[in-house]
């Protein structure tokens, strides 16, 4: 498998894929020029589950991870497995997201990465269940920290008064220091931490 990446008929970027896993594929392309299309071929090439492109690359992608519990088969690596699946399926349940045990806070999900980053931007699909509105309210709240080693570098609280699908958590300025660990923790009131997806951009 191969991607190509155009700027009309100028090749911007051109490489065989390195494979994740089996049916994960990551690519960067290090390039100030604006793309206008993106040809991915191969002889495998005949069905796409979904594409992502993005200004920074999402270095959580299939990483290492670790959440305070776990209840059932709502494992921690669900939240970086590339699916962003917040809606849950006819059974009301959503098997893509991670989902904490009911115990005492603090609740918490934790990514670990293989090097240290400029971080840009962390988005955070949240789980829905429109029929029941069981789950929406538990990320409400939360706290991100970034850190170095044990280094605290960044933090960040929501404060939104109502629960959103997906959260865009941007720095405003440029952090002075890179970072190498993500760490999510829910509110204080709230029984159970759930995450459909963690995306970090670096």
């Amino acid at each position: 498998m191969s991607v190509v990446v155009k700027a009309e008929n100028d090749i911007l970027c051109e490489s065989t894929l390195p494979y994740i896993d089996k049916t994960t594929v990551d690519f960067a392309c290090p390039t100030q020029e604006s793309a206008t299309s993106i040809v991915i071929s191969g002889n495998h090439v005949m069905k796409l589950c979904s594409v992502d492109v993005s200004l920074g690359r999402n270095v959580a992608l299939r990483g290492e991870t670790t959440q305070s519990s776990t209840m059932k088969v709502w494992v921690s690596e669900n939240a970086v497995d590339g699916d962003i699946g917040p809606m849950d399926d006819q059974d009301g349940q959503s098997l893509t997201c991670t989902h904490t045990d009911v115990e005492e806070w603090p609740h918490f999900w934790e990514l670990k990465l293989d090097t240290e980053v400029e971080l840009l931007r962390v988005d955070i699909f949240n789980r829905v269940n429109r029929e029941s509105l069981c789950c929406e309210d538990r990320l409400r709240g939360f706290t991100l920290t970034a850190f170095k080693g044990d280094l605290l570098v960044y933090t960040y609280r929501d404060v939104s008064h109502d629960a959103q699908e997906k959260y865009h958590v941007t720095p405003q300025r440029k952090l002075q220091q890179t970072v190498d660990k993500i760490r999510i923790e829910s509110r204080q009131t709230s029984q159970v931490l759930t995450l459909c997806e963690v995306k970090v951009f670096a």
